[in-house]
């Protein structure tokens, strides 16, 4: 392809496919002088600048860090001064990240900030960096000495609440919570007019973190946010749903638990929680709020719209004792014997036993 199509317009763009296939197999060793193949021929194609970050990407995968320091300073030197040599920087800060280089990394990032003159987005990128570097290698004070200088340094950069959002990621997968959540608020409070790309994405993060805390009315106001603030957001299908778990089993709060499951019902319909939230709708007022008839109701629409989901097993069982519940106990057995017609298993068929003559009694006690 190369000898015979050297001067075809695309060739650039092919060869990297190649080479993005080859990395994607893990054959780095192969991949690697095809992207420097594409940044020495074409230096000024538009994917020449991806190519050199992915060859960087490639030696840091073959755990030689001496030429990958060598590959990156080819890039800071060649590229100096491009419009993408910011977002190529933070592919390489995640590669030395997700690759484990954490001390060399944060040693080189440090360096580079020292006695590099780059663009501002660059040298954001690595100061972000060293504080990733820093979490992995369980040092908070030097992650929190390489915030406060990002701060310092980059306060009024369109980029600061990105960057520190990247963080405050890091610190969630090192499930350091406090410290996440803390960081979100800072973005939230001081760059509320920051855009970037995963800002919809913040409240659940914060409304998770907030959960593991147990703080759980913080918890709901930002599983509420996201549905609220960023509808459409990567992640706002299933904030009502999870702000109705922890208001069923955490708050005790079982009519906002309610709302909020009906809200996953009605904004996001079709999704995989839909089922999930109607039937947890039939046992708030079945089990919480002791309102048979719309429990019962509830449950009916469950088996009818769920047929063969796992939980209509339980409802068939919650329907019979929320129609003991209301006294008739006719209608109550028919449905358990329903229920029970279509286990698949004996364990099954002696819990639908065990119903049938709970129902005869009242319903279950």
């Amino acid at each position: 392809m190369i000898e015979s199509f050297s001067n075809a317009e695309g060739i650039a763009a092919a060869i990297e496919d190649v080479a993005d296939m080859y990395q994607m197999a893990g054959s780095h060793a192969k991949s690697y002088p095809l992207h420097r193949y594409v940044v020495e021929h074409w230096p000024g194609n538009e994917r020449a600048i991806w190519c050199q970050m992915k060859a960087i990407m490639s030696q840091l995968r073959l755990g030689d860090l001496a030429k990958a320091e060598e590959d990156l300073g080819s890039l800071l030197t060649g590229f100096a001064g491009h419009k993408e040599l910011g977002p190529a920087v933070h592919e390489v800060v995640e590669e030395y990240r997700d690759t484990g280089a954490h001390e060399q990394g944060r040693e080189l990032f440090a360096y580079l900030l020292e006695n590099w003159d780059e663009t501002p987005d660059t040298m954001l990128e690595l100061q972000v960096g060293i504080a990733l570097q820093s979490i992995k290698l369980r040092e908070p004070n030097r992650v929190e000495a390489a915030i406060e200088q990002l701060i310092a340094d980059y306060n009024d950069h369109p980029k600061i609440a990105k960057g520190l959002f990247q963080i405050a990621e890091q610190y969630f997968l090192a499930l350091k919570y406090r410290q996440c959540v803390e960081l979100l608020e800072v973005i939230r409070d001081k760059y509320p007019e920051k855009e970037f790309f995963s800002k919809p994405e913040l409240p659940y993060m914060a409304a998770h973190c907030y959960s593991r805390l147990q703080d759980y009315d913080k918890a709901v106001s930002n599983y509420r946010r996201c549905f609220e603030e960023y509808p459409q957001g990567r992640y706002s299908s299933r904030a009502p749903f999870w702000g109705g778990m922890a208001c069923m089993l955490w708050k005790k709060d079982y009519e906002q638990a309610v709302e909020l499951f009906e809200l996953q019902r009605q904004l996001y319909p079709g999704t995989a929680r839909d089922g999930m939230a109607l039937y947890r709708i039939a046992v708030c007022y079945h089990i919480y709020l002791k309102d048979y008839a719309t429990a019962a109701e509830t449950f009916e629409e469950f088996i009818a719209t769920y047929p063969d989901d796992l939980n209509v097993w339980a409802s068939y069982a919650g329907l019979g004792d929320c129609y003991a519940k209301l006294g008739d106990t006719e209608r109550a057995l028919a449905l358990l014997q329903e229920g029970y017609d279509r286990c698949g298993s004996e364990s099954m068929r002696k819990e639908f036993i065990g119903h049938m003559a709970a129902a005869r009694k009242g319903g279950v006690q």
